[in-house]
């Protein structure tokens, strides 16, 4: 437009030509923009001149009509005018007209809306990713330290010791050393008890081989029918004494020993049987019997131990079965393993106790009683259990009448 008014060239149009594909809106997004859009009552667009082209100032301006079929149209009107300078103000040549109906204006939204929410949804995404990735990486260290938590103590309470170091320096990586720091601790102290029965074995037996050489002595000279009688007790204590430490330096002494054991192929039928006549000629207080099934059992291992075994087991079971009483030993075979039993009458197994008969120190036998035992027989016995990778337990019997022992050893 001049400065008067006047139109002095114009191009494109409002409403697009018939021909041309024209992308229609649903009517529900359509009639939503419009609801969103509309301010208040719009003037009608006039049909005999332009709207704006008589803007009296230089501003820029712009306003909304009201089209046809309820359709928005906004103008903006633009002044031209030459460069001025610091003095003269330059006259005004004229204005350009923009007019851009709300259909296309509302396309362009929803263009830019789209690509936002494209946008949006990948950065999400992104996000998301990275979130979860985050988090599965904090579960797998979490379920690592976990794992390595739950196997660093084995079945008989000892420590593996390989628990992982973590050089990580967050909290995971601080609680992780923690726990390794920790389980060093206890590796060290578990040593120091593990070696203490036979440092203590060690440096008892020549005090207390002095004590018995003096009471010896002692008794074997002139004494009063008083005085003898103490002399006896304390011999009868010094035998209990050295009791005691012949069973510490003999469980201390197995374990670093067991492992040089030399294994064979020996017949363990055979030696169910001699250890059943020795048991025979060692506790004539009680009945052995053996039940077996016919022809050879061949097992790998060492047959020494497994004797020894069967004797910690049925010193127990003499121990606690009444007199007269049958000892009843017997063997089953399975597809891989063989099943070998000591059953007793007596009293049963407290509850709780089960387990805890094969831990070192631990002994379920009346107070006062006046053997001496500590509760390293049955300990012994799972150690020498372990070495064969067998499973020893124990249980009471079905009808409550006694004990039952069993050890299951693999036949391969």
């Amino acid at each position: 437009m001049d400065n008067e008014g006047f139109l002095l060239a114009s191009s494109g149009q409002l409403q697009p030509e018939p021909s041309e594909k024209v992308t229609t809106t649903p009517w529900l997004r359509s009639w939503i923009y419009r609801k969103l859009l509309a301010r208040e009552t719009l003037p009608p667009l006039p049909v005999d001149r332009l709207p704006l082209s008589h803007a009296p100032n230089r501003d820029t301006e712009e306003q909304w009509f009201g089209g046809p079929l309820q359709s928005r149209i906004g103008v903006v009107s633009v002044p031209v005018v030459t460069r001025a300078d610091e003095v003269i103000e330059r006259p005004m040549l004229g204005r350009v007209l923009v007019l851009q109906s709300g259909e296309a204006i509302q396309s362009m939204t929803e263009g830019a809306a789209h690509r936002l929410w494209l946008i949006s949804c990948a950065a999400a995404a992104t996000a998301l990713m990275f979130l979860l990735g985050y988090a599965s990486w904090l579960s797998w260290r979490i379920r690592k330290l976990n794992r390595a938590a739950r196997h660093a103590v084995d079945a008989s309470g000892k420590l593996r010791g390989n628990f992982p170091h973590s050089k990580a320096s967050d909290e995971l990586g601080a609680l992780n050393r923690a726990f390794a720091s920790l389980l060093g601790e206890l590796d060290q102290y578990h040593q120091y008890l593990r070696t203490l029965a036979s440092k203590l074995s060690h440096e008892l037996r020549t005090p207390l081989a002095v004590v018995r050489s003096s009471l010896d002595n002692l008794t074997a000279g002139e004494l009063d029918s008083h005085s003898r009688r103490y002399a006896e007790r304390a011999l009868d204590g010094s035998e209990r004494l050295s009791s005691i430490l012949n069973s510490l330096s003999a469980a201390s002494n197995l374990e670093a020993s067991i492992h040089q054991a030399e294994r064979e192929t020996f017949d363990l039928a055979d030696l169910l049987e001699v250890m059943v006549q020795c048991y025979g000629d060692a506790h004539p207080k009680h009945h052995f019997t053996l039940d077996k099934p016919p022809g050879e059992l061949h097992c790998h291992g060492a047959p020494e131990l497994l004797a020894q075994l069967l004797d910690k087991l049925v010193d127990n079971a003499c121990s606690f079965a009444p007199e007269g009483s049958d000892i009843h030993l017997s063997a089953h075979t399975y597809d891989d393993s063989y099943l070998i039993t000591v059953s007793n009458d007596g009293p049963l197994l407290p509850s709780g106790y089960a387990h805890k008969l094969f831990d070192s120190l631990v002994s379920v036998r009346k107070d006062g009683d006046n053997a001496g035992h500590l509760g390293l027989g049955l300990h012994i016995a799972k150690l020498i259990a372990d070495y064969h990778c067998g499973r020893l337990q124990a249980r009471n019997r079905t009808d409550n009448s006694g004990v039952e022992f069993s050890l299951k050893l693999p036949n391969r």
